[in-house]
């Protein structure tokens, strides 16, 4: 098939752009970057470009991180399409319903917005690093984070909310065979994104924080879907609706942050790039930028290139898109 359902390019590209200049900007990008493992830029339904390091090619499949959070957005708006699940429901979560947690509601979760007490941070022993790397059931250890602020008042990135989410989907489901099944058949497939893997902690539950691993065309896939508002080659994953939720700042975030997706209403990280865009972001160096009014998705897939400078790399690849 054709992309981007499969991975036979298409002859001709837009005379308005010089992918001969967006080559060279991703070769030398990669040279100078040497965490940088991939990058592809897609244009409406063109692929203009890609570049890998040694080692790697358009098959091998990289840990995308927190971008996986953004696939559980992708979930839940395929659970919120076909009506079952109401975001601004409270989730059946029996130890919250005890104390102030009682009123987060799922929409709270998947803004970041809770109100948890938790800490995320990478370089010590923290509930993050505790949860990835020492919890059996990442669900159960999130769920017991305390509340530390009203639900919907403070912003705080938390991958222990990713988590969380994950068992709500889990308990949406009649057999866990379901839930396992759930983001194979209901997204990846669909997209075509056949390399895609989400990683499961030791009782099944799939880790929404961290763990999906992809090749950089699935992740420019995944990024397209959200261009194309849901809409992919004629069927609604997930609705229009949903993508404006998903990329509408969550009200205490400062413009920076929507649902399980980070915006740039608050260009903060990328002065250089339209305040409509936003982006999926991983450790270590990893984006999938999307940009309506430009029609564009960018990725960028590392191995661990903290420093890496998106918004100076984003200004290069936009010189080379001319006007149409």
């Amino acid at each position: 098939a054709v992309w981007p359902q499969g991975d036979k390019l298409r002859d001709s590209i837009p005379g308005h752009i010089d992918v001969a200049k967006l080559r060279t900007v991703l070769e030398t990008t990669l040279q100078e970057n040497e965490g940088v493992l991939a990058a592809v830029v897609a244009y409406q339904d063109y692929l203009l470009a890609e570049d890998y390091q040694e080692g790697i090619d358009q098959d091998a499949r990289i840990l995308g991180w927190s971008m996986t959070k953004s696939v559980g957005n992708a979930l839940f708006g395929i659970m919120d399409k076909n009506g079952a699940i109401d975001i601004e429901a409270t989730p059946d979560i029996p130890q919250w319903q005890e104390d102030d947690r009682k009123d987060i509601t799922v929409s709270h979760l998947l803004q970041m917005s809770a109100g948890l007490d938790w800490t995320e941070s990478y370089s010590s022993l923290t509930n993050a690093t505790r949860m990835i790397f020492m919890e059996k059931d990442h669900v159960k250890y999130s769920c017991l984070a305390e509340a530390e602020h009203p639900p919907g008042e403070h912003w705080y990135y938390s991958s222990g909310t990713s988590n969380i989410l994950s068992g709500i989907l889990r308990n949406k489901f009649d057999s866990f065979d379901d839930y396992l099944a759930f983001p194979y058949d209901s997204l990846f497939a669909p997209l075509g994104m056949h390399s895609a893997v989400i990683e499961m902690d030791n009782v099944g539950n799939h880790v929404l924080s961290s763990y999906c691993w992809a090749t950089a065309r699935d992740g420019t896939r995944f990024g397209l879907l959200y261009l194309y508002r849901g809409n992919w080659l004629g069927k609604q994953i997930f609705t229009e609706d949903w993508t404006d939720y998903s990329t509408s700042a969550a009200p205490a975030s400062d413009g920076k942050y929507g649902a399980q997706i980070w915006i740039n209403e608050n260009p903060w990280r990328m002065p250089s790039v339209p305040t409509d865009a936003f982006y999926e972001q991983g450790f270590g160096g990893q984006r999938i930028l999307i940009v309506p009014s430009m029609d564009l998705v960018v990725t960028v897939m590392s191995g661990n290139q903290p420093d890496f400078d998106f918004n100076s790399f984003y200004e290069q690849v936009f010189e080379c898109l001319g006007e149409e």
